[in-house]
Order: C-alpha cells, then structure tokens, then sequence
C-alpha cells in the first residue's frame, strides 16, 4: 500500500472514531433529556460505523416499482409487490449465506423474534401483526456483500408509522436511489423529496422506472430526458445521477440495469468516506429534530405567553415603556441627584468658556496696577490729592469694566441655564418665586475696588508679566465664587422638584403593576427563547466539524446515434444544398520596383500625373508650379451640370486655346476635371496692357 493511501485510511478511521464518540456523547444528552428514541437513533449510528457496511436506501411513492427492483437486484423474488400491510417497518437485505430472514414483531403487547423462510415473506405480513423490521440474507447477485439494500414504504403515504418508517431508513443510508414511475416524474411530491435530502446532505441518485411506457413517435425519449433534467433544475436540484429502467422490459434499448450495478459495485468501493459523511449528517439531523421537537412541545406554552403578552408589534414599545417606568420608579431618589449633577456639569463648562479678562480689560488692570506701583505720583503741585484722585478714578474704571465683563460672559448664561431648567420641572408659583430670589442673591456678587485692591501682592514687580499673572489669578478666583452661588442655586433647584419626582415614581409603581401580568409574559418569553439557544449551542458542541463530501461516481452516458464510437463505421456524409464554399487564398505579397539612385532634379521638374485612387477625387499635381496637393469637388449629378456649369467646366471654358495646359495639350483625370495652372501677378499685367494698347499709326 503507497504511503497516500495508508495516511488517507489512517484519517479515515481517526473521523470515524471521532464520529463514534459524538455519538455516544449525543445519546447520552438525548437520554437524559428524556428522548429515548432519538437516543436509540444515535446509538444505531454508532453501530453503523462499527459494522463498516454500505447502505443503500430505496425511497419513492407507491407502485414506484421499488420493490420490483430489490428482487431484480437480488435476482429472485424476496419482497411482495406491495407494502408490507398494516405495519411500518423496513426491510434490510444482506448478500450472505445461509439464507435466513429475522423479524421483530409485536404480538399481543410482547416482542417476538421470528426466523423464517425469505422466500415466503408473505406469509408473515398478515393477521395484524406489529413489525418493528425485517432483516433478510440471501446470496444476491446484482450487489456486493458489503452492500445493504433498505427497502421503504411509499414516501406518499398518509400512515405516521410509514412516515417514520422512511425517515428511520433514511436516517441509515449512505446513498439513496429515489425511484419514479415514468408518468409521475414531475409531481409535486418528488420535488418535495429530493428538497428534504438535499437539506438533509444525503447523497441521491434519481430513478425513472417503466421507460417501457415511452412512444417514441410521440416525444423522442432525448427531449424526454431534457425535460426531467430541467425540471430537477428548477427546483435547485442537482442529483447525482439519473438512470433510466424498464423492469417489464429487460432488454428495452434505453434501459440502464446494468449501469445500476456498476454503479452500486463503485459505490461499495466508497463504502468508509461514504459512511462517515452518512453519519455525520444523520448526527446532525438528529441534533435538529431533538430542537425541533422541544420547539414543538413549548408552542402551546409560547401561544399563552404571546396571548399575555399582547400583538407582536405592540411588544418592542411595551418593552421600552416598562424600561421607562422602571427609571421613573427610581426617579424619587435618581431624579433630584442627576438634576443637580446635570445642572453642575453645565455650570462648570459655561465657567471654562467665560473669558473675563479680554484684552481691553487687561490694558485697564494695567493701569490699575501702575497706580498701585509704590512711588505712584501725579501733578506737581497737590501731588497727594491728585494721585488720589487718579488712583481711584482707576480703580473705579477696572471695577465697572470687570463687572460689565462678568455679567456678559457669566452670570447672564448661569442665570439662562437654570431658569430654563425650572421651567422643564415644572416650579411655579410661590416655589418659583422663592427660587428666583435665591438665584439673584447667588449670582449677585461682584468683585469691588477693595477686592481688586485685596488681590494685588505686595512684593510683585509690576510689569507686563505681573499684569497677565494678576489677571488670571482674579478671574480663577470670581470664576470660583459664581460657581459656589449657582451650585446653590441648582442645589435648591433640585430639593424643589423632588415632590414630583416623587409623584411620578409612584404613578411609575402603579403602570408597571397593571402591566405585571404582560411583564410576566414577555419575561416567560424571553427565558424560553434563551433556554432554547443554549439547548442549541450544546448540541452544536457535541458535534464535529464536517468531513470532506466525498466524490460520487458519475453514471456513464450511453452512445447515442449522433455520438458514435471510433470504430463504428461512419455514415455518408449528407449531401448539401448549398454551393461550396470558397476558402480565401492568401494574397501575394506586392513585387516592389528595385530602388533607383536618387537623380538631381530642377525646381521646374515636374512629377508625371498620378491616376485618382479613386472616382471622387484627384491627388495630381499642377504642371507649372509645385503646389500642395488638392482634391476635386464630387461629381455633379447630371441635373446639377444641367442647371449651372460646375468649376471645373467654367475654368475650361475660359482657358486659352493657345495656352500650354488647354484641354488637348494636357492630360485629364478619371474624374475628368482640369488644373489651371496659376498666373503670376505680372504676366497678367503683361496680358492685359498688350490688349488695350492702340497701334502707334493710330
């Protein structure tokens, strides 16, 4: 065995082992949730994988021929030609020795096992007996001995026990073959089917059966195909394979029995990697209908609690309310302090952005400070009254401009925010009063001439520097003394709103009391959606992560008659209606004239004429002077020459019949218009004076 191989089977059985304890770990979860069932689902697939055997799974509705087709792979006629009557059950075929089947059947509330004869199968199917499964053995020929063919009731069925009969086969299989009566390929129901395997991951195989009831001259059977391809497609399936049989008609041309048993022998070969993909999607399956059932048992209770809980769309606004009236409830001792600390935060910033000491005020506390300056001293004559007098006329000028500064850039935005808060709680009256008087007392302080006086130190060099250290100093100072005043004032603010903070908590307790019971509800809801996502997120843990999908083998296409083999002889070509066509022959390449050496030439030499490339222009060159290269008019038509003589007739018209370049001297163009060539400026001078002058014996 090549080292690939050997570390691909060693990866093979690392998978299914770790598949096997996933399952052992999620019977364990679905036995202690009380879903013995399922439990025992989860153990089976356990076994599956210790048992290393191939499943294949035989789905479709009654009289699908299903049946038919296990007995012809079987090559003799073990399963009655019609569901198994009165019971829902499977039936597994091995191919073994000795033949043998086993039955489990119920019998009056007793589990039995019977042995019997596989060939009468039939006599056990009757009386009313319960079967729980039928397990045969026989030495097959249409399939390997690893190989296990279920066999399932009609997936149409309106039996539960049916039902669940199918899903417990599919819940075993490693591929299913969904087999179809020819006349009912595209109902509805198969649609539906191969949709829930698809879903579910299951690997399919699509069989149309009776093909023996196609006509030919009515629907070529290619087109037939096409239409079952399409259809499949439109439902966003795409099989594995399709197969075409006719069981009543072994030898009918388009019949792929044998393609069938290649198929299952190739598939027995994928027998591990199909296996452990079968598992892991059957495990995952399971994990989902346990969710699902749990869902479907707490519907009734979630009904209840939605009816409690009031419409669907009313419950997101009913949510935000009782959050609404929660905060109200502690409003009565929330309220007042997050008013006060919100008034504070506002008061605080409209403190940071006062500027108080702009630049003409610093120029005034300037001059206030030079009149403070020890030595200060005005006038000569009276110096101590006048520097009095300027001292305080100063000090006058730096009080009034401060205090115009503080009220601008302060005191009225402090005043602004609190009233307006008032207003939002809602004080009036004699409260309102009462507040508005203690607000002025708070913001009614203003720095005087003593205080400013107070502030100058008394060693301080003064300058410019002393100016700006002074101003900042004083403004930190008022800014502190306005902010201890509107503190007290929101302070107070705050204790006069508490009753109808208080009032509203309990109108808040008494909304959320008669909202209790639709509370209750939504609060039931919510623990069963969280109680049902962790029920999901334990599933999911138990689960591996997903294999590699295996490569399925692809049914091979049959010859058709426009597709023949190599060796087939081949038929006479059809003879064509149509003229052969002419291939294109490549062009020679154009013989170039040898190159001359170049030949000194005149100015006055003249090139030969050129033929026109084309009928409606003229490339030839004038005769008498180089000139750029010019192109004639279109052609008239004959009208146009016959209403007015075009350019080119004109110029010959007046040309002189003695002149070199007349119509019979020179050459014409295929386009048969004429070059005059140019006149100099003294030649028609020339011309015209020997015209007009009189003969001297005149």
């Amino acid at each position: 065995m090549a080292h690939g191989e050997a570390a691909t089977l060693r990866k093979g059985q690392e998978e299914a082992e770790q598949l096997g304890r996933s399952a052992e770990k999620l019977a364990a979860l679905l036995r202690e949730q009380g879903e013995q069932e399922l439990a025992g689902r989860a153990r089976q697939l356990e076994e599956k994988l210790e048992a290393g055997r191939l499943s294949v799974a035989f789905c479709g509705h009654f009289s699908a021929g299903k049946s038919t087709l296990v007995n012809a792979l079987c090559g003799v006629r073990l399963l009655p030609s019609s569901p198994i009557p009165t019971s829902a059950n499977v039936v597994t075929i091995a191919s073994g020795e000795p033949a043998r089947a086993v039955i489990q059947a119920v019998v009056d509330g007793e589990e039995r096992t019977i042995e019997a004869d596989p060939l009468r199968l039939e006599d056990y199917c009757k009386n009313g007996e319960v079967f729980r499964s039928v397990d045969l053995i026989y030495p097959a020929t249409g399939f390997g001995r690893q190989t296990t063919l279920l066999d399932t009731p009609g997936i149409d069925s309106t039996d539960d026990a049916h039902r669940m009969a199918t899903e417990s086969a599919l819940h075993l299989a490693d591929v299913v073959f969904y087999v179809m009566d020819y006349n009912h390929v595209q109902s509805e129901i198969n649609f539906e089917f191969a949709k829930g395997l698809k879903d579910w991951g299951k690997p399919l195989y699509l069989i149309v059966n009776q093909i023996d009831k196609h006509r030919e001259e009515e629907l070529p059977f290619a087109e037939y195909k096409r239409s079952v391809e399409e259809a499949f497609r439109s439902w966003h399936l795409e099989p594995a394979g399709t197969l075409y049989l006719s069981l009543r008609e072994p030898d009918h041309p388009q019949s792929q029995f044998d393609e069938l048993k290649r198929l299952l022998a190739e598939l027995e070969g994928q027998h591990s990697e199909l296996a452990v993909w079968s598992v892991h999607a059957s495990l995952r399956h399971l994990a989902r209908s346990w969710l699902k059932q749990r869902l479907e048992g707490e519907e009734a209770e979630r009904e209840r609690l939605g009816l409690e809980a009031g419409p669907e769309e009313e419950r997101a606004g009913l949510e935000a309310a009782m959050r609404e009236l929660e905060q109200a409830a502690d409003g009565a001792v929330r309220g007042p302090q997050a008013l006060e600390a919100s008034l504070q935060a506002d008061i605080g910033k409209i403190l940071d952005n006062a500027n108080l000491m702009p630049a003409a005020t610093r120029d005034i506390a300037a001059l206030f400070l030079e009149s403070r300056k020890p030595g200060f001293k005005t006038g000569l004559l009276f110096a101590a009254a006048k520097t009095a007098a300027e001292q305080e006329r100063r000090a006058t000028a730096f009080e009034e401009e401060l205090g115009r500064q503080v009220q601008a850039e302060a005191v009225w935005h402090l005043a602004d925010l609190l009233r307006k808060a008032a207003d939002r709680e809602g004080l009036q009256g004699p409260e309102r009063q009462q507040w508005e008087s203690g607000l002025e007392s708070a913001l009614a302080w203003r720095p005087d001439a003593a205080w400013l006086a107070a502030q100058v130190s008394g060693g301080a060099v003064f300058g410019g520097e002393y100016t700006i250290v002074y101003c900042r100093d004083a403004a930190a100072q008022i800014k502190a003394q306005l902010k201890r005043g509107a503190y007290d004032a929101a302070a107070s603010l705050a204790a006069a709103a508490r009753p109808r903070y208080v009032a509203a908590a309990e109108a808040a307790r008494a909304e959320l009391a008669a909202l209790g019971g639709q509370a209750a509800a939504l609060a039931g809801l919510a623990a069963l959606g969280e109680a049902a996502a962790q029920r999901e997120a334990r599933a999911q843990a138990l689960l591996p992560a997903a294999p590699a999908r295996p490569a399925l083998p692809a049914r091979r296409r049959r010859a058709t008659p426009q597709q023949q083999p190599p060796q087939a002889a081949a038929a006479p070509p059809r003879r064509s209606l149509r003229p052969p066509r002419r291939r294109p022959q490549a062009r020679a390449a154009p013989q170039r004239p040898p190159a001359q050496p170049p030949q000194a030439r005149s100015r006055r030499s003249v090139r030969p004429p050129r033929a026109c490339a084309r009928r409606r222009s003229c490339s030839r060159r004038s005769r008498r002077w180089p000139r750029r290269r010019r192109r004639c008019a279109p052609a008239p038509s004959a009208s146009a020459r016959a209403a007015s003589r075009s350019r080119c007739s004109a110029r010959s018209a007046r040309a002189s019949p003695r002149s070199p370049t007349r119509s019979s001297a020179s050459g014409r163009c295929p386009c048969r218009r004429i070059r005059r060539p140019r006149r100099s400026t003294a030649f028609s001078r020339r011309r015209r004076s020997s015209r007009t002058a009189r003969p001297a014996s005149a």
